[in-house]
């Protein structure tokens, strides 16, 4: 039989493909930890899942930090009402009132497995002292449009005080390049990180971002300049940033780092109002274009 080459060509062509993903994440300020005014703070609860139906309707994977563990359901609905979709939410087993919260729409993704990374929480010692903290929560999750598995990471790492608090944050970092080197699947790594990176001059400190990304190993899905912070409080009724920095971060690693994406940190001229209900952070999100190859009988020309 006489092959043609070019009837060849177009049968064993390959076509790159891309299925868009969208990612988001926010940290609800719970009433965990957080201090206000000498008074501990909490947001809302009904006000949070007004805020996740306007704005969460297109996420496939989320991420929550500070997550009260009775707030559960009513995420999970509010996520529901936002998407048209069953979702299914699951909550880390430790961490009191301050948990985290991986999130997932079920007609997306089948879920092959979930847990936490104990090695995250610690004991850390520091200043012979032994601190534990927040380990971080993943899923890893087969879509259903893709081949392979995707590996979604929700962090909220160590704020603590100011002496100990970024040697904590570097060793958590260490730690996350580390489990990496166990992981294949495409990786996307979301969460308040607490890297306090400067909107103007970058990371100051060394408190965590560059060891995390060292050599590219970790992709930061860099909001569109001008930056602006992802923390802040209500003066006057307007948003107020007594640090202007950065805690929040979508990262990606293994293949995900080649995926075309964009970001951004949503805002609002009423951010963090009213404040005995609004969390003090803003939320984020990533829009990704996950590519597949398939075979193309009739590639583009």
């Amino acid at each position: 039989m006489r092959m043609f080459p070019g009837l060849l060509f177009l049968c064993l062509s390959l076509a790159a493909q891309a299925r868009p993903m969208q990612v988001m994440f926010w940290n609800l300020e719970s009433p965990g930890h957080d201090v206000h005014e000498g008074e501990k703070k909490t947001a809302d609860l009904d006000f949070l899942c007004r805020r996740i139906a306007q704005d969460f309707g297109q996420a496939e994977l989320v991420g929550f930090a500070e997550v009260e563990p009775e707030w559960a359901p009513a995420l999970e609905k509010a996520l529901e009402t936002a998407s048209g979709a069953d979702i299914e939410l699951r909550l880390s087993p430790t961490g009191g009132h301050d948990r985290l919260a991986v999130a997932w729409r079920t007609d997306r993704f089948n879920c092959l497995e979930w847990d936490i990374l104990p090695q995250l929480g610690g004991p850390f010692r520091i200043d012979a002292k032994e601190l534990r903290f927040r380990p971080s929560l993943y899923a890893r999750l087969r879509s259903t449009e893709a081949p392979g598995p995707i590996t979604f990471v929700v962090n909220h790492l160590a704020r603590s005080n100011p002496s100990y608090g970024p040697a904590v944050r570097r060793k958590q970092a260490n730690l996350l390049r580390q489990w990496l080197g166990h992981v294949q699947d495409p990786v996307v790594c979301v969460g308040d990180f607490n890297f306090d990176y400067d909107i103007h001059q970058g990371d100051k400190d060394d408190a965590g971002f560059s060891v995390l990304t060292r050599d590219d190993l970790y992709k930061w899905v860099r909001y569109p300049d001008p930056l602006v912070p992802t923390e802040g409080e209500t003066r006057d009724g307007r948003p107020h940033f007594p640090y202007e920095s950065i805690l929040d971060f979508i990262f990606v690693a293994n293949e995900a780092r080649y995926w075309k994406a964009q970001s951004q940190v949503l805002t609002r001229p009423d951010d963090f109002s009213p404040e005995d209900q609004n969390s003090d952070h803003r939320p984020v999100r990533a829009d990704l274009e996950v590519t597949t190859s398939v075979p193309a009988l009739f590639p583009n020309r």
